[in-house]
């Protein structure tokens, strides 16, 4: 039978196999009638062979699909006395059946330092002693006060309630002098135990040694404290240290230290050792079998035996669990199998693991058809059940299954504990599913479940990655306060922003968590000024961290040489200095750091700088990748030296890198550039071929490195050749276009132009301006003032360029009104003019020097019915500062920003441009500043114009380093490694 079921319907359960046997604490007494004998479920009698009846099953499927006919259960005793029914009555209320308890008034209780509640547990006397010593934080006048003396079960009570190590010893040491008092074996293990897990080693030396001192023998229970909390530390031999000493004194391990030391291995994944420790206790032991008694004439009477295990059902569940978190699901399988047939009771416990390794393993429809079986032999499932489950769904993308299951959980009286919000909250975070978030944040926030880091971070990216930033904010501030969080999740919260170029809120934030500052979080700081061009701001914060005695690691050299090397390219004495300092520390570059020095030596023309920092890479042991091979490849490539470059290819294929796309188009370009086309085709050629088919970009790059040497026919070849299979884009046509225009082949030009405006989906407005072009070389006015009508219909920005051109074109027209007409007639029906429309009116006019036309429509746009934009202001401000009006203007960027718009390229182009009108040199420097500083990339039109500004004003030297640091950027955007951000697409350049 396929299992493709879920509890809501899709499918129907496997016949149930009742033939189980079950842990009396697991079983849902609800379902049970009386029975004279023993307590909890039996098989019914009229069965004889019992359990080992039950044939062997391979696996949970199997054993989910094995038909058979329900097995009457036997239910628990009657309640013949009061004991058992009190028994009977706290099952009732552990297993949460008893729903009218439910419904009553509370009575009182308090939680402890642990996080327990207690009040029940311990009663009012125990209680309100508990309530008394957290109170005070003295322990020792705490238990004074109390006037009462204390017996050894509730000193164990008082120690094992104390969660602070210190007050624990405190509170020991009190005990010990009292004359009542009497060393015990109990309130050592519960020392060890706190000491342990708070990883005082020198105090849990010192209190085994004075068990010794007192004569107190260790028992099991000693050891599998002292094992548990020196593996959990990480200390995995002195656990096993412990384990042989337990051996050495002649104890035999118990089920607990058993089920410890199997946690151990199963931590660690070593698997073999776990079975060769459960072979070990595997021991046969004499046992009844159906009162089959064997008489023999010449002796004493024979008893047959058959092989039980001595181990639990906890041992079995943690060997199942090691299988699966291991991936060997089959195994897994077998013990479960064997469970059943050893007649071994299975619990919550073993669902539980059984649901989770059949999730791990993929088998969605075995764990959903596992826990209707659970639900059928009366297991009850509890939260944990429940969390397993909806963590399964989470992980393989099914929300909404995992959401059913959450709803179904409250349904069945079940309370969602801080593990099944955290997991759906993240999971609804990343997925950007606000509402339902915050959905979740209510209950949580009603349930008195605070979101955990790991949630919260997770929120924080949810709202900044939705431009949500009062929402992320609004969680920080509250974050902060609280001081709730720890260092790790603060610098995640920072990275979040410094992602996003949003490097004021993330300096906020790292002023805020001051009182937990680490070098983790430092790196991230300075991670986040890198990205954002702000490596002043980077060395600056390099040297608080050295003012706080934090010792700077490894990744804070690499975050800051990073940030040197990609976003202040020209200032090869700061990349030089922070490498010397490196060396003197014997500090490693990080491989991505190295391929982006590489990068930067390789503009250059450092050619044996870059090889000298690919060979560093191979001494220090760094792991070689295809990247690595393609940053020295390009450096050989951008020195024009091939045979180099040919030799870096041979290496790479020798350590087993195939050559990527990359690394053969660099090669294209190398070939290219030397005159080698028929290398390049070869190339691409071979590219083709391992493909299956022509791969568009280099495609493209071949046809332009025909076109740039005229030969117009191979590069029609290549087309056609992408024209067959569809493979085409906008870029293959602007190429083509370009090439036909500058060969005089207007037809065919006019030809690509067409078919390039088809494309309905067309957003470049690099293609557009290619079009433009054209027709404005020929003096087509009007099919220009059609191109740029259909901008606005397709909602895509000019830039620039786009203004460029067409100033000229209203230029070549003479007149306004002319041009007016041509821009503002034959709209489609009810298409008034709109915001982009008279925003690209109030520039064109600008750049054509009617200031008069200009003005006009500026007044339409700041006095009518819009809400103005940036590109609206960026005409504004040109408009005005192109008239000389250069406080007006000035005004109008101020006045934007106040209004909460961000300033683009264009808008700190515009306004550099204005200062440099206006000679005004310290304000151009200034604004360019700025910008980098606020992450906006400045383009080539802004870098001409700084460049032009500085050189008209003899400033050559400033002009000069401008235009370094231009041809840097231009180099890292052809090798797509730019780090400069595009704030409107949230990605790298």
């Amino acid at each position: 039978m396929a299992l493709h079921a879920t509890f809501s319907g899709r499918c129907v359960a496997p016949p149930c196999l009742s033939r189980l046997p079950v842990n009396h604490s697991s079983v849902n007494p609800a379902l049970s009638t009386s029975s004279p004998e023993g307590s909890g479920f039996r098989l019914s009698g009229n069965l004889g062979c019992g359990i080992r009846a039950i044939a062997v099953v391979s696996s949970p499927k199997a054993f989910l699909e094995k038909s058979s006919a329900p097995l009457p259960l036997e239910g628990p005793p009657s309640c013949s006395s009061e004991n058992s029914c009190v028994s009977n009555s706290k099952n009732l209320e552990q297993n949460g059946q008893n729903f009218e308890g439910l419904l009553q008034k509370p009575r009182k209780t308090w939680k402890s330092r642990t996080g327990r509640n207690i009040g029940k547990k311990y009663g009012d006397r125990m209680t309100s002693i508990l309530e008394t010593l957290n109170s005070d934080v003295n322990v020792e006048r705490a238990l004074e006060s109390l006037k009462v003396k204390l017996d050894t079960r509730e000193q164990s009570i008082v120690l094992n309630e104390e969660k602070v190590w210190t007050r624990a010893l405190a509170a020991f040491a009190w005990f010990k002098k009292q004359e009542s008092y009497r060393p015990n074996v109990f309130h050592y293990n519960i020392m060890l135990k706190i000491l342990g897990r708070s990883q005082q080693w020198e105090l849990v030396e010192d209190f085994w040694a004075e068990m010794q001192q007192e004569k107190i023998l260790p028992t099991n229970v000693t050891f599998s404290t002292l094992i548990d909390v020196y593996d959990k530390a990480g200390r995995k031999d002195k656990a096993m240290e412990w384990l042989e000493l337990m051996k050495s004194r002649g104890l035999r391990p118990d089920n607990v230290t058993t089920n410890t030391v199997l946690n151990v291995h199963k931590r660690h994944g070593n698997v073999a050792a776990a079975e060769e420790l459960f072979r070990q206790l595997w021991i046969p032991q004499p046992q009844l079998e159906d009162f089959n008694v064997k008489t023999n004439a010449d002796g004493p009477a024979e008893v047959s035996t058959s092989t039980v295990p001595v181990v639990d059902v906890e041992t079995f569940n943690a060997m199942i669990d090691m299988y699966g978190r291991t991936g060997r699901f089959a195994e897994a399988s077998k013990f479960f199998s064997d469970m059943i047939e050893a007649n071994v009771a299975l619990d919550t416990v073993t669902f539980n693991t059984m649901i989770k390794v059949c999730g791990l393993a993929g088998r969605l429809s075995e764990a959903e058809a596992m826990f209707m079986k659970m639900e059928d032999v009366g297991i009850i499932s509890d939260v944990a059940t429940y969390n397993i489950l909806i963590a399964i769904f989470v992980k393989v993308g099914k929300l909404e299954t995992a959401m059913e299951y959450f709803e179904k959980m409250k349904v069945n009286g079940l309370v969602p504990d801080k593990v099944t919000y955290h997991t759906l909250l993240s999971s609804l975070a990343s997925r950007d599913r606000v509402k339902d978030a915050e959905l979740i944040c209510q209950e949580m926030g009603e349930a008195g479940v605070a979101p955990d880091g790991s949630a919260s971070v997770g929120l924080v990216r949810m709202y900044v990655r939705l431009g949500l930033l009062d929402k992320g904010s609004k969680i920080v501030k509250n974050l902060l306060e609280s001081g709730i969080l720890g260092s790790a999740s603060y610098a995640a919260i920072i990275d979040v922003y410094g992602e996003q170029n949003l490097w004021y809120e993330a300096e906020l934030i790292f002023q805020g968590c001051r009182p937990k500052w680490t070098v983790e979080i430092f790196n991230t700081m300075i991670k986040a000024y890198g990205l954002c061009g702000l490596h002043e701001r980077a060395v600056e914060v390099f040297s608080i961290l050295e003012e706080c005695d934090l010792v700077p690691d490894e990744i804070t050299f690499n975050t800051l040489l990073h940030s040197a090397v990609a976003i202040v390219p020209s200032d090869l004495e700061k990349v030089e200095s922070t490498l010397s300092r490196m060396r003197r520390i014997n500090c490693k570059l990080q491989r991505s750091t190295s391929n982006l020095l590489i990068g930067f030596y390789a503009k250059l023309g450092m050619v044996r700088e870059a090889e000298q920092t690919f060979r560093q890479m191979e001494g220090d042991g760094v792991p070689l990748d295809a990247e690595c091979y393609g940053a020295l490849l390009n450096a050989y490539a951008e020195a024009g030296l091939a045979k180099e470059a040919e030799q870096t290819v041979v290496d790479m294929k020798e350590v087993g890198f195939h050559p990527n796309k990359v690394v053969l188009t660099t090669l294209m370009k190398l070939y290219g550039r030397i005159d080698q086309l028929e290398e390049a085709k070869r190339i691409y050629m071979d590219m083709g071929r391992q493909l299956g088919t022509s791969d568009v970009f280099a495609a493209n790059l071949l046809i332009d490195l025909y076109a740039k040497n005229g030969k117009t026919k191979e590069a029609e070849k290549v087309y056609k050749e992408l024209e067959e299979t569809v493979s085409f884009n906008d870029v293959t046509l602007s190429t083509m276009l370009e090439m036909y225009r500058r060969a005089g082949f207007i037809r065919q030009a006019l030809g690509m132009a067409t078919r390039m405006l088809r494309i309905k989906g067309l957003v470049n407005i690099g293609s557009y301006n290619s079009v433009l072009s054209l027709y404005a070389s020929l003096g087509r006015a009007t099919e220009a003032m059609e191109v740029f009508k259909l901008l606005d219909l397709r909602s895509v920005s000019p830039d620039i360029q786009t203004h460029t051109i067409m100033s000229g074109v209203m230029k070549s027209i003479g007149s306004v009104q002319k041009a007016i007409d041509l821009l503002t007639t034959e709209a489609p029906l009810g298409h008034s003019p709109t915001l982009q429309s008279l925003t690209s009116l109030a520039s064109l006019y600008a750049r054509a020097g009617y200031f008069e036309e200009s003005f006009e429509v500026c007044n339409k746009l700041r006095h009518g019915r819009f809400s103005l934009d940036t590109a609206a202001y960026n005409a504004l401000i040109f408009a005005f500062g192109s008239a000389g009006r250069f406080d007006e203007s000035l005004r109008l960027f101020m006045e934007m920003q106040s209004k909460g718009l961000e300033p683009d390229a264009i808008t700190y182009t515009t306004v550099i441009t204005v200062y440099g009108k206006a000679g005004l040199l310290e304000g151009v420097t200034r604004i360019f500043k700025r910008m980098k500083q606020a992450g906006c990339e400045p383009s080539m039109a802004t870098y001409k114009a700084v460049i032009d500004i500085y050189r008209d004003a003899g400033k050559v030297e400033l002009s000069a380093m401008v235009y370094q640091e231009m041809k840097f950027t231009e180099y890292l955007r052809q090798q797509g490694t730019s780090h400069y951000r595009d704030l409107s697409l949230g990605d790298e350049v």
